[in-house]
């Protein structure tokens, strides 16, 4: 599997910018997700990478080899760079069933009919869907159809896999499912993934690295983890993350107790049983905080909260870049 490479990309279309001058190197059998709000530029990185989109100028590498170079005249197209992309709304064939879906791209590369037969095999069984073989796409669930869009998309053994925003069309818990799907997929597959989203959850839960863009620019790329407990500088603490604070604190580290050091008034509760989500207004600031447990307040009553854990970041309220990151004494 390959590494790609980005070396010094822009990409403008008339006098806007949607990448500016972005270097990225994503590495052999990486989960990288390109994260940020709409038009921050990351499925236009996307599309360059995979040659759906031409750069301005810069340089795209792919298992060494450039796929698109500015200063020498280098743009392959997408069937030269040995890509798979699994789009949005899945495209099946309504007319053919999901052996014919799969099978259908190896056929347009002359795979003689028993290669054809051993690979849509192995990839409905890696799928887990080799009792739909024979089903039509309105036949399924859209959980499902992903899947055989997937297993479409990995039949000629694509060097990298990109996914753009594939799981948006999903309701929230065949959502939840399909990330554990796409994860175990990652691994079983031992190939490069690279997945464009808007939602944090999906960047946390399924990357080896987030690229997390806005404006553009690339704020931070680091793995998950890192991204959340020393983010760059404070757009990237608020994406990913309610933090909105000179003193950034995650609201896990914000614990309601009688003891608590600072008062405050409850703004609103989210109870789902395992956890409450509550906003605080502290003397005219809202904070948002995850209590643990089935509990509930009522709207505004008073309570006492900490600030704990000693990775709170703090922020250059000018320029929003990180300067530190620590705890916080009461004196």
């Amino acid at each position: 599997m390959p590494e790609i490479i980005l070396e010094n990309v822009t990409k403008r279309f008339d006098k806007f910018v949607a990448v500016d001058n972005l270097n990225l190197k994503i590495e052999d059998r990486g989960f990288v997700t390109l994260l940020g709000p709409s038009g921050c530029g990351k499925t236009t990185t996307l599309r360059m990478i995979a040659g759906l989109e031409t750069p301005t100028t810069g340089r795209i590498l792919i298992d060494g080899q450039p796929v698109y170079d500015s200063s020498k005249g280098i743009n392959l197209p997408p069937n030269k760079r040995d890509i798979g992309f699994l789009f949005q709304n899945y495209a099946l064939w309504p007319h053919m069933t999901v052996f014919e879906n799969i099978s259908f791209g190896l056929e347009m590369l002359k795979w003689d009919k028993a290669r054809i037969r051993k690979r849509v095999d192995e990839l409905l069984a890696l799928l887990r869907i080799e009792q739909f073989e024979k089903r039509y796409p309105a036949e399924l669930s859209g959980g499902q159809q992903q899947r055989v869009a997937i297993a479409r998309t990995l039949a000629p053994s694509p060097k990298v896999l990109f996914m753009d925003e594939p799981l948006s069309n999903l309701d929230a818990k065949l959502r939840q499912e399909m990330r554990a799907e796409l994860k175990r997929l990652h691994s079983d597959t031992n190939s490069t993934f690279v997945y464009v989203t808007h939602d944090q959850l999906e960047a946390m839960t399924l990357s080896t690295r987030v690229c997390l863009m806005e404006n553009g620019l690339l704020q931070q790329y680091d793995p998950p983890l890192t991204v959340y407990n020393k983010p760059a500088n404070r757009f990237v603490a608020s994406f990913v993350g309610p933090d909105q604070m000179i003193i950034g604190v995650r609201p896990e580290f914000m614990p309601i107790k009688e003891t608590g050091q600072i008062e405050g008034r409850i703004y609103s509760t989210l109870p789902t049983g395992m956890e409450t989500t509550v906003q605080v207004i502290c003397d005219g600031t809202m904070l948002t905080g995850v209590v643990f447990g089935s509990v509930d307040f009522p709207i505004d009553s008073a309570v006492k909260l900490d600030l704990t854990g000693d990775s709170l970041v703090l922020f250059d309220a000018e320029t929003g870049s990180a300067l530190g990151y620590g705890a916080v004494q009461f004196r």
